[in-house]
């Protein structure tokens, strides 16, 4: 990942997130994310097509745009795992992003209880890069 996709990345909190589905079509869904290095993680609930999908087929995408002209894009792929423990830390700091830094902390139990769960997509691959400055 080169320096403009990662600021793209970090200056951003949401994106559309792609799987394939049972059927082999692909699914859609908007989300809000964080990012860790290499990783994108975002949260959903476990029963959700997005996690069931990531769970049989361990890939994802995410397609990130900027806010402003010219929105520069890009769409980050790779190895994707849904975790279900230990998802407390990230998952707050999801919701403040956009809840705003007052959002009330949830705990791994009550995450747990509500069927809260994590994806992590490890990125291997950029493409349809648009728009970024020269790295």
């Amino acid at each position: 990942m080169t320096g403009p996709e990662r600021d793209l990345l970090e200056a951003n909190i949401v994106g559309t997130v792609a799987t394939i589905g049972g059927d082999g079509r692909p699914g859609q869904s908007v989300v809000y994310y964080a990012t860790d290095g290499e990783r994108i993680f975002f949260s959903t609930l476990g029963s959700r097509a997005k996690a069931r999908h990531v769970g049989k087929t361990g890939w994802a995408s995410i397609s990130v745009r900027g806010g402003e002209p010219p929105y520069p894009s890009a769409t980050f792929s790779g190895p994707a795992r849904v975790i279900f423990d230990g998802v407390a830390e990230i998952t707050n700091r999801i919701m403040k992003s956009f809840l705003g830094p007052d959002a009330p902390e949830m705990t791994e139990e009550q995450y747990r209880d509500v069927d809260r769960v994590l994806v992590e997509i490890t990125v291997d691959k950029v493409a349809a890069a648009s728009h970024l400055p020269a790295d």
